[in-house]
């Protein structure tokens, strides 16, 4: 293996470079899965619940779960259209889809604020992290490439 830093020699189990200290270049691994984009908690937390993230997702946006945040913004905003085109034509098929919507939404958002809290979790080295369950439900794949980039190993098990 060659060190993508300073291009010296290294044997494949090796952590660090003997000469530069860097560690080795572990994107080969996963070359096709991008490292979980890190974010700060405690704007999560603000945009969860201030900025209607709890409605519309702007929260999963925010985070870099692309994905959930836009089937959670498009879903409310259709379960709003849906409740005010079936309250005028009184259609209330139309009122309860759109309401439905709007809860499911709305639950999805309070069940990531419960998902915030850290736990801690074994790396397949020993060593132990603190990383948020949220990351690990809605990105795994990205977890472990962001765990392989920063410690040089996945999760255990």
């Amino acid at each position: 293996m060659v060190c993508s830093k300073c291009g010296a020699q290294m044997a494949a189990n090796e952590q660090f470079c003997p000469v530069c200290g860097e560690r080795p270049d572990m994107h080969q691994e996963n070359s096709g899965v991008k490292p979980r984009r890190q974010y700060k908690t405690v704007l999560f937390v603000i945009l969860s619940i201030w900025v209607g993230g709890c409605f519309f997702g702007i929260n999963d946006l925010y985070a870099g779960f692309n994905k959930m945040g836009l089937a959670r913004t498009v879903g409310p905003v259709v379960g709003l259209l849906l409740l005010i085109l079936g309250g005028q034509s009184q259609i209330y098929a139309l009122m309860g889809i759109g309401l439905g919507l709007l809860v499911i939404s709305f639950f999805i958002g309070i069940w990531e604020l419960f998902m915030l809290s850290s736990m801690a979790y074994r790396l397949a080295n020993g060593q132990v992290v603190m990383i948020r369950p949220l990351d690990l439900k809605l990105d795994r794949k990205g977890v472990e490439q962001y765990l392989i980039n920063t410690y040089g190993c996945g999760l255990k098990g």
